[in-house]
């Protein structure tokens, strides 16, 4: 009997993509500090747990439940803290896994097909590929998306709805913004092929979001931040994404690459709206495809617009990425011929590759996706200190932001305002002074004239500044530095001066 639900469990499809991320994950936990985002997300944290204000005292652009997650770090201390939350990590990469195949599921795919989509994910989400190793805020909102897709899926209509997509608005934009986009394409599919729309269903849905937001800023006008909430939440990210601008030249004209990225996507979206909306077919199968493809364009629409090549934005692709390969497997299926059934391959493989060039172009495609395909071999060596293999920064004992962080704590903690401007920001929470920053990554400060005058007096009313050398600074800024403090040494990379 034991022995009979021991193979029903060794055969289950979940069973192998679960050790998958359980195998793959377990250097996760015991990485040092060197990821930029990390760093900031828990120098935030570490400074609201000791009583400043998100967004008014301390600033980063992202929405707030990403710190209260971190917080984790600021009460447990960050080894401890990242401890923890890497282990976290690894559970919703499980959780995901698992709702993902009940999505599958729902769309009828079985047997080791379902085995070999739910591997594939498994090992995107997990690897260092995608930044899987990293406590990125897309870990965090993935299983919210999926989960969103299976009551789709399930054509559930509640409270819960907003309620995701709350939790997604406060996880990062992206995620909010592809529920929501979700959530239209449905509706446009009710007008145009049911002829009927459940208002009842949209009105539940709108309150589900509609109250926690009010909580939420109800707490952001009692705590004074509201308009400091706003600037940083909706402004600052939109510009954010319009820093990155690239052109490319057509027929001699420069035209934004963002243009034609939202062009195509725009195009996209209307031959797939004329070719379902032109059949009238309203059989399930129909809707699941229409919202397949829905789910494709967006995912590959909101990663390619900001431009940005960080691995860890492809993440959000992963559900997309998967259901196209089940996609392709049903044309394929279908084909009439080799040729035909050739020919929807090459043209899938290609679609990839483009996708990949305009996502890595600025760094070249090769070369970036090299680095990303390399990436396991460097992280999985590094932490089993192979000496034949390059060792990664992963788990180096010489580590830069640790030697920085105890050098200063040992030597300068008597001063009582410090200013670090660094890219390493880990060094914030590994040491143990206190830091008037407001902004804990250097360009922040440069995001607008205001920022920078507000953070330029926080700097030069410091006790003691540390000032990474290999990073640019406005020479008006530097100095006014020169003027009012002394150099009084310089420490791997870092000049130290202290008020005259």
């Amino acid at each position: 009997m034991r022995l009979n639900k021991l193979t029903r469990i060794l055969r289950h499809p979940l069973f192998i993509p679960i050790l998958l991320v359980v195998l793959l994950s377990i250097p996760h936990p015991f990485q040092k500090y060197f990821e930029v985002d990390e760093g900031v997300y828990a120098a935030v944290a570490d400074s609201m747990v000791e009583g400043n204000l998100l967004y008014k005292n301390i600033w980063d652009h992202k929405p707030p439940l990403v710190y209260v997650i971190y917080s984790v770090v600021g009460l447990l201390g960050p080894i401890n803290g990242m401890f923890v939350l890497r282990i976290l990590t690894i559970l919703l990469k499980i959780l995901t896994v698992f709702i993902f195949y009940k999505v599958l599921k729902k769309i009828n795919v079985k047997g080791k097909f379902l085995l070999f989509l739910l591997s594939i994910f498994s090992l995107l989400v997990t690897l260092p590929i995608f930044e899987g190793n990293l406590i990125n805020i897309e870990i965090f909102f993935l299983p919210v998306i999926a989960y969103f897709i299976l009551r789709i899926l399930n054509q559930k209509g509640s409270f819960l709805d907003g309620f995701l997509l709350f939790i997604a608005f406060c996880l990062k934009f992206q995620a909010f913004a592809e529920i929501l986009f979700i959530i239209f394409a449905v509706i446009i599919w009710e007008i145009v092929i049911e002829r009927k729309i459940d208002l009842k269903k949209y009105f539940k849905t709108f309150i589900g979001f509609a109250l926690p937001t009010a909580i939420l800023t109800t707490i952001f006008l009692a705590t004074g931040i509201l308009t400091e909430a706003f600037n940083a939440l909706i402004i600052a990210n939109f510009n954010y994404v319009d820093q990155t601008s690239y052109f490319v030249s057509l027929f001699g004209v420069d035209i934004p690459r963002k243009f034609l990225i939202l062009f195509f996507f725009i195009l996209a979206l209307a031959i797939t709206y004329l070719k379902f909306f032109s059949t009238k077919n309203k059989s399930t199968s129909a809707f699941q495809n229409f919202l397949i493809v829905n789910i494709i364009l967006f995912e590959i629409f909101i990663v390619l617009y900001p431009q940005r090549t960080y691995p860890h934005y492809l993440i959000q692709l992963l559900p997309g990425f998967v259901l196209s390969i089940y996609l392709i497997y049903k044309l394929v299926k279908k084909s009439r011929n080799s040729i035909e059934r050739n020919f929807k391959l090459l043209l899938y493989a290609f679609s990839i590759f483009i996708v990949l060039f305009v996502f890595t172009e600025r760094e070249s495609v090769l070369g970036k996706s090299l680095s990303m395909a390399l990436s396991p071999y460097f992280y999985y060596s590094s932490f089993f200190q192979d000496p034949n293999t390059i060792q990664s920064l992963y788990f180096q004992n010489d580590n830069l932001a640790q030697n920085v962080a105890g050098y200063i704590s040992a030597n300068y903690s008597d001063y009582k305002n410090a200013y670090l401007y660094t890219s390493n920001t880990w060094i914030f929470t590994l040491s143990n002074l206190k830091y008037i920053n407001k902004y804990f990554f250097y360009t922040q400060m440069y995001f607008s004239d205001e920022m920078f005058l507000e953070e330029k007096q926080n700097m030069l009313s410091a006790d003691v500044i540390f000032l990474q050398t290999d990073l640019p600074i406005k020479p008006s800024l530097e100095s006014e530095i020169y003027n009012k403090f002394i150099e009084v040494e310089e420490y791997k990379g870092f000049k130290i001066l202290i008020k005259r």
